[in-house]
């Protein structure tokens, strides 16, 4: 390859890149050593100050501080305002707090589900909160004292921040620099927009634009919305690292030299290649230990009296009764948001990022079990299953073999699952605690005496 074609695709680069960045609007510095998180009630700017511990009411044309306010530890945060109050989200504490803002006094203290909450989004008393750990969004209703409503799958995973924009969801993802768009209604991702700085961490809507701003500079820039350049960052196609835009948006700029292309297809070779290795070395060397915890629900799947099934039926019947079992839970796991975690012998685990995803799954397999077996078992006798859904977090390595992590939160989705009857589906109370509608769900007393255990009826 030319080296001049190279040097030339490096500078065109880096000017697209400088040129997009010039479109923003801004900066507005703010009166913060560490922002954290931001929102508007319409008029002024208020933003949390980690590391004064302080929220500040901020002119959002001179970036003054009209307004301080003493707040506990925040760690984490995000920031929102609704109905005269703000509303705090604090990563510590794993609770949402609803501050007075004429004398900073909490008058209401939600605890959350979530393991670090990064972020809050409210609209009409519905607020959506993003946390660091765990692949879900909380949907919680403020006019009733933040009862938990739902949750959905986020888009990625950590995000922070949070604005509302036209029936638009946006937050933040640090790590890459870019903030994404869901619609409010269904949590459909709708796409993702570049960010014109590192590390973004707190967004906010200002005159039907983004302003978004990292804890680095601690500094708001304007972002004009380009929904066609936000579809074609959608979450499966990853920015190029230090280029300020993916390869797709670039492509779509009129009459950029091929050098670009040439510069983008080398660059795209080198993050491959470095992924590849940096798994393969992170599985070797145990990095997981760098990696957060990830809050998922389990749903364990197994066939009862297997052996049994098995004993002195034709080899053939019996592969293909268990090859077609294994590809009906897969349709109905992946049916509804979820994918099979691993299989070992005729059990299966089911992962979800949302717990009413994973209990509609065991719902569906029980009620399809009986059309399974008029269409596929080939054993001659009916085949049954026992299901146990559990949350909670999981630590993993990238590249890492699943059929060899660890975690308690799977043995214990296998014991549940292993305790339950044919046709029955326990749940611990992890799993109850996250679920909006606990309609025909019962007691089913405790497992090892000391945990509960609840069957859905």
């Amino acid at each position: 390859m030319p080296r001049n074609a190279l040097t030339v695709g490096w500078v065109l680069m880096l000017a697209g890149a400088c040129a997009w960045a010039q479109e923003s609007v801004g900066p507005l510095r703010l009166p913060c050593e560490f922002c954290a998180g931001i929102t508007t009630d319409g008029t002024d700017l208020w933003c949390v100050d980690r590391r004064a511990r302080t929220i500040q009411r901020v002119d959002p044309t001179t970036g003054a501080s009209l307004k301080t306010i003493a707040v506990d530890d925040v760690h984490s945060a995000g920031l929102e305002w609704w109905d005269g109050r703000l509303y705090l989200v604090k990563g510590r504490e794993r609770a949402l707090c609803r501050i007075n803002p004429d004398d900073g006094t909490v008058d209401l203290t939600v605890p959350l589900n979530g393991r670090s909450p990064t972020g809050i989004v409210i609209h009409q008393g519905t607020a959506w909160i993003a946390d660091w750990n765990s692949p879900t969004l909380e949907i919680r209703d403020l006019t009733a004292d933040g009862q938990l409503i739902d949750t959905l799958p986020a888009p990625h995973n950590p995000l922070w921040g949070g604005a509302y924009l036209d029936g638009v969801l946006w937050f933040v993802a640090p790590d890459h620099r870019l903030a994404y768009a869901m619609d409010a209604g269904t949590g459909a991702v709708l796409g993702a927009l570049p960010t014109p700085m590192d590390k973004p961490s707190y967004v906010v809507a200002l005159d039907g634009e983004l302003a978004v701003g990292s804890w680095q500079t601690n500094a708001l820039v304007r972002v004009p919305i380009d929904m066609e350049v936000a579809r074609a960052n959608l979450p499966a196609q990853a920015p190029i690292a230090g280029a300020g835009v993916t390869a797709s948006a670039r492509s779509e700029r009129p009459n950029m030299p091929a050098a670009i292309a040439v510069g983008v297809l080398v660059l795209a070779a080198l993050a491959v290649g470095l992924l590849v290795w940096r798994r393969r070395a992170g599985a070797a060397t145990g990095d997981y230990a760098t990696h957060p915890e990830v809050l998922y629900t389990f749903l364990a799947i197994d066939v009862r009296g297997s052996t049994e099934l098995k004993a002195g039926r034709d080899p053939v019947s019996v592969r293909r009764t268990f090859d077609e079992y294994h590809a009906w839970v897969r349709r109905h796991a992946e049916a509804r948001q979820g994918e099979v975690y691993s299989r070992s012998g005729d059990g299966v685990l089911c992962r979800f990022a949302r717990a009413t995803d994973a209990l509609t799954t065991a719902r569906s397999l029980r009620a399809d079990l009986e059309a399974f077996n008029a269409q596929h078992n080939r054993l001659g006798s009916t085949l049954h299953i026992g299901m146990g859904l559990h949350t909670g977090p999981l630590l993993e390595a990238p590249g890492e073999d699943r059929g060899q992590v660890s975690s308690a939160t799977l043995d214990f989705a296998m014991k549940l699952q292993a305790q339950a009857s044919p046709e029955e589906i326990l749940l611990s109370e992890d799993t109850l605690s996250r679920l909006p509608d606990r309609e025909g769900i019962v007691e089913a007393g405790m497992l090892f005496s000391q945990k509960p255990v609840y069957r859905l009826s």
